[in-house]
C-alpha cells in the first residue's frame, strides 16, 4: 500500500513560532494551510510533506527573510523531534548519534535521505530528498534544509559541547546575500552553489566519547524509535490511534468516544475511517496492547499487576488471558523463553 510521504507535525509548531517572533499571527499561517492549532497536540502526529512544504512558502512570503529556516533551527529542540531527540541525546558519540540519525531518519521525515561515510580523517553527512529541490536559486526551498543543517549542528554541540564545529557545510544554493548568518549559525566555513547539501567533520571530533552518554537509556529509546518507524507503514489514522492508545491506555479511558474526541472526529467517522483500512477500532486496540504486552513481560521491569494497568486492564486476570490468547502461552513462561530479568 502507497502512504504519502510525511513529517513530524512539530516542526509547523516551530515554524510557527518562528513568524510569531517576527510579529505575525502564527493561527494565519496555519490557516493558509487547513491546520487546527489543537491538531498538533495530538501525539505521534505528522503532515504530508507537501503540506509541510506550502507552510514554508507561506512563512516565507509572510517574513520576507531568505535566513529563515536558521531562525527556526535557533528555536529547534530535541523535544520536538519526537523518539529520535531521545535517542540523539542518549548516544554515545557524535558518529553514534550520526548512524542512528541514518535509522530513525523516516521518523523526521520519510522524504528524507541521509548518508554518513567516512572519507579520509573526515565524515561527510550528506542530505537529499528524493524530488529535486526546485529553483536553486529562489529563497524559500532552501529553508527546509537550512533548517535541518542549522538542527544538526545544534544537536551535535549538546552533545559534544559548545566548541564542536564542522569542518565545512556545503551547500546547493546561492548565498541570498546573507554569508555571514551561515557562517554565525553553522559555525564554520559555507560553500555555495556546491553539487550536494553535505557537512564536512572531524572524525576524531565525531568519535570522541560523550562523558555523560548513557547505553541502557539508548536502548530503551532505540526500541520505542523502532516500534514508532513500525507504525509509519500503518496508515495515517491507525498510527495515529496508536499514539492515542499508548497514552490513554494507563488512565483506563481509552473509549471509542475519548479516542474520537482526540482525533476531533465523531464514533462514526472513526469507524468509517478503520473500515476503510481494513481494521476496527477493537482490533487496533488489541494490536496495541500486544504489542505493548510482549515489551513489557520482556523487558521485566513491571509486575504483573503493573502491566495490566499500563495496558488499561481491570485486573490482572483479564490481561493474563488475553496474553494467553495472544501467545499462547502465559506471561511468566514467555518472559522465561525470553530471559526476563523477573522469570
Amino acid at each position: 500500500m502507497f502512504f504519502e510521504p510525511s513529517t513530524i507535525a512539530s516542526m509547523l509548531a516551530v515554524l510557527g513560532r518562528t513568524v510569531e517572533g517576527y510579529g505575525h499571527d502564527p493561527k494565519d499561517l496555519y490557516d493558509s494551510i487547513g491546520v487546527e492549532i489543537d491538531q498538533m497536540d495530538l501525539p505521534g502526529w505528522r503532515l504530508p510533506v507537501r503540506v509541510m512544504q506550502r507552510a514554508w512558502e507561506e512563512a516565507y512570503a509572510t517574513t520576507g527573510d531568505p535566513c529563515l529556516g536558521l531562525r527556526v533551527a535557533e528555536l529547534l529542540r530535541p523535544g520536538h523531534l519526537h523518539v529520535f531527540g531521545l535517542a540523539w541525546m542518549a548516544s554515545s558519540s557524535v558518529a553514534d548519534a550520526m548512524h542512528r540519525l541514518g535509522r530513525y531518519q523516516r521518523i523526521l521525515s520519510t522524504a528524507l535521505d541521509t548518508t554518513f561515510e567516512a572519507s579520509g580523517d573526515e565524515y561527510v553527512l550528506a542530505v537529499q530528498f528524493p524530488a529535486p529541490v526546485p529553483a536553486p536559486n529562489d529563497p524559500w526551498p532552501a529553508a527546509p534544509m537550512d533548517a535541518f543543517f542549522g538542527t544538526i549542528l545544534a544537536l551535535c554541540r549538546m552533545l559534544a559541547g559548545e566548541d564542536f564545529a564542522p569542518v565545512c557545510v556545503e551547500l546547493r544554493r546561492s548565498d541570498f546575500g546573507a554569508v555571514e548568518d551561515y557562517r554565525k549559525s553553522f559555525r564554520g566555513p559555507v560553500v555555495f552553489g556546491a553539487a550536494r547539501d553535505a557537512i564536512r567533520f572531524r572524525r576524531a571530533a565525531c568519535d570522541t566519547p560523550v562523558v555523560a552518554s548513557a547505553r541502557e537509556l539508548a536502548m530503551e529509546v532505540d526500541r520505542i524509535a523502532e516500534r514508532y518507524l513500525r507504525s509509519l507503514d500503518s496508515s495515517p489514522i491507525v498510527t495515529q490511534l496508536r499514539s492515542i492508545l499508548v497514552d490513554l491506555l494507563p488512565s483506563g479511558a481509552a473509549s471509542k468516544k475519548t479516542v474520537a474526541e482526540r482525533t476531533h472526529t465523531s464514533i462514526s467517522t472513526l469507524q468509517r475511517l478503520l473500515r476503510a483500512e481494513g481494521t476496527s477500532y477493537r482490533e487496533v486496540l488489541d494490536e496495541t496492547r500486544c504489542e505493548l504486552a510482549l515489551h513489557y513481560v520482556k523487558d521485566g521491569r513491571y509486575a504483573l499487576n503493573e502491566i495490566a494497568f499500563l495496558l488499561g486492564f481491570a485486573d490482572q486476570a483479564s490481561m493474563t488471558r488475553a496474553f494467553k490468547r495472544w501467545t499462547g502461552t502465559s506471561p511468566k513462561k514467555y518472559a522465561e523463553r525470553k530471559g526476563s530479568s523477573r522469570a
